[in-house]
């Protein structure tokens, strides 16, 4: 509800530009958005980790990586082969 009652203008050369009506998501800076961030990496990385328990995506060579996602922050780095049926399934 909060976001669908603003809207955003950007200056382009001094001069507002036209109308962004905003319809879903957190406006930047809430203070909810790293809790929200936390709990769904939380279900991805379970979900990450599931399927490669299960062999839906193939195994790393090796035995030096032991996770496949790294969360840092604000950003996600998942590790698969570059292969189309990896990327498909994950």
């Amino acid at each position: 509800m909060l976001l669908s009652t603003t809207s955003t203008k950007v200056l382009v050369n001094g001069r507002p530009g036209r109308r962004i009506a905003h319809a879903r998501g957190l406006r930047q800076g809430d203070p909810i958005s790293p809790m929200l961030f936390v709990m769904v990496m939380e279900a991805l990385n379970s979900l990450i980790r599931e399927a490669d328990r299960r062999g839906v995506i193939a195994p790393l060579p090796g035995n030096a990586i032991v996770h496949r996602a790294s969360l840092y922050a604000d950003d996600l780095v998942v590790l698969i082969l570059p292969s189309v049926e990896d990327l498909t399934n994950l």
